[in-house]
């Protein structure tokens, strides 16, 4: 178990410097909360708190069975192993001697003591709903910007404790419980990790916040609350100072989700019109995404397959709309009122802001992000109705020629009663016997010519006799 604290301890101070000096995540204004009871594992194999009566401990024994042993993370897979060491939950209710324990088996370790790092026991009054404590159990994955994984539990009214889970989210360390809004609701702060290496790469990304609330043992996001639209607003203005002040890096990344926290807290236009002033229209290509890419997004069938044209890449503008909507940050009505370009006359940049200028293929036909999409579906419904309709004359074409086929062979032989073979093809051509009776007619009458040298084979004929 030393090995596994030592290795613990050095991974997880590692990723935690390594995220502190990128930063993604956004930051929240509020008070920080303290827990009424807490304990880090460390380098030991039992961890134990208590706190209103409610006893929580995690102690890591080895134990049998391993391969077919399920536990709440899962977080190392199926071990080929008969036994190895477990992380197991108990939490017992003193007030409540006669309701059993509730034991609950969090990971697994491998033989050589290596599995989640930094496991982390806690206890919070989270739930304004219950009048008991609840327990939260944190822990790192491994990985440098992945992942930290988190579950709390709650007791319910029938003395059963029931859990949720936060999930696996970007991060080294537990997310913080905070008191924000109004009336200073605590809650639990985490971030969009969807805007994470979208429009840029991980470090010159800005992941919006997302706050949390515990309610009936569920959690529930109330981000767009109006309580903590003054919270938000104060760490976005902060974040962008810190922006500001480091250099303006990778701006797409983090202007994705500047507009993101600002459309959540009422104030998308005047964000759009700066990020229009300050986008990079010549961004890494490695991370412009395209028609395809937002098809795919949040596609539960796995990778479609796109045309060339899905494919190409998307002004960031565009893009960025497309994304927004998708990822229910804004309304299609709201995508369709945003400008694609910055109003040069009407823009308000400082010498110390570079002015991105926007290419001229972002503002074709019109100046909002809806004229642009609607001419790209244009060209393409313009483009498919024009094959439509060329297959459309080739195949009329070609069944006229086919359906007088008889009358066409009449006249090239030149037959004799080519409008009785017409008759019968217009008429009777409908008719498969019809048109077979006038193509034996144009093959099987006499030619023309067959019959003037007849005529004159005749007429010769009557001279000669005496």
């Amino acid at each position: 178990m030393k090995s596994l604290v030592i290795r613990g301890a050095s991974y997880g101070l590692a990723a935690f410097l390594l995220l502190m000096a990128s930063g993604p995540r956004a930051r929240a204004q509020g008070l920080h909360l303290s827990p009424l009871a807490k304990a880090e594992l460390g380098d030991h194999s039992l961890a134990s708190i208590n706190a209103d009566n409610i006893q929580a401990s995690v102690k890591v024994e080895t134990v049998s069975g391993c391969r077919t042993l399920k536990t709440l993370w899962d977080t190392n897979g199926e071990t080929q192993a008969a036994s190895c060491p477990v992380a197991t939950l108990t939490i017992t209710d003193k007030q409540h001697p006669d309701i059993p324990a509730s034991v609950t088996r969090l990971t697994t370790y491998d033989a050589d003591h290596r599995g989640v790092m930094g496991l982390t026991l806690s206890m919070w009054q989270l739930d304004p709903t219950n009048d008991r404590p609840q327990v939260m159990v944190s822990a790192f994955t491994g990985g440098a910007h992945c992942c930290e994984v988190t579950t709390i539990f709650s007791r319910a009214p029938d003395g059963t404790w029931r859990h949720v889970n936060m999930g696996m989210r970007n991060g080294g360390e537990p997310f913080p419980v905070m008191a924000m809004g109004r009336n200073s609701t605590p809650v639990l702060v985490t971030s969009d990790d969807r805007f994470l290496y979208t429009f840029s790469s991980y470090a010159g990304s800005y992941a919006p916040l997302v706050i949390q609330s515990l309610r009936d043992n569920a959690l529930t996001d109330v981000t767009r609350d109006p309580a903590f639209h003054d919270d938000i607003a104060r760490s976005l203005a902060e974040r962008r100072q810190e922006w500001i002040k480091d250099g303006r890096n990778e701006p797409n990344g983090f202007l994705a989700g500047y507009v993101a926290s600002s459309a959540t807290v009422g104030n998308l236009v005047p964000a759009w019109k700066t990020m229009l002033r300050e986008q990079d229209s010549k961004s890494d290509p490695t991370f412009a995404m395209s028609r395809c890419t937002l098809k795919n997004l949040l596609s539960t069938k796995g990778n479609q397959p796109c045309t060339d044209e899905e494919n190409k890449p998307l002004p960031f503008p565009v893009a960025l709309s497309a994304f927004l909507v998708q990822t229910g940050y804004i309304t299609e009505t709201q995508a369709r009122a945003l400008p694609l370009t910055a109003d040069a006359s009407a823009a308000e940049t400082s010498p110390s802001t570079p002015r991105a200028e926007a290419p001229s293929q972002q503002k074709p036909d019109g100046d909002s992000v809806q004229s642009y999409s609607t001419t790209l579906t244009n060209k393409e419904a313009t483009t498919v109705f024009g094959i439509a309709l060329g297959f459309f004359v080739l195949l009329a074409i070609g069944g006229t020629v086919l359906y007088f086929l008889p009358f066409i062979i009449g006249c090239a032989r030149g037959a004799t009663g080519l409008l009785s073979i017409f008759l019968v093809n217009f008429f009777l051509g409908v008719t498969l016997i019809g048109w077979i009776g006038a193509l034996i007619m144009a093959l099987c009458f006499e030619s023309r010519r067959s019959y003037d040298q007849r005529l004159i084979d005749y007429g010769a004929g009557r001279r000669d006799r005496p």
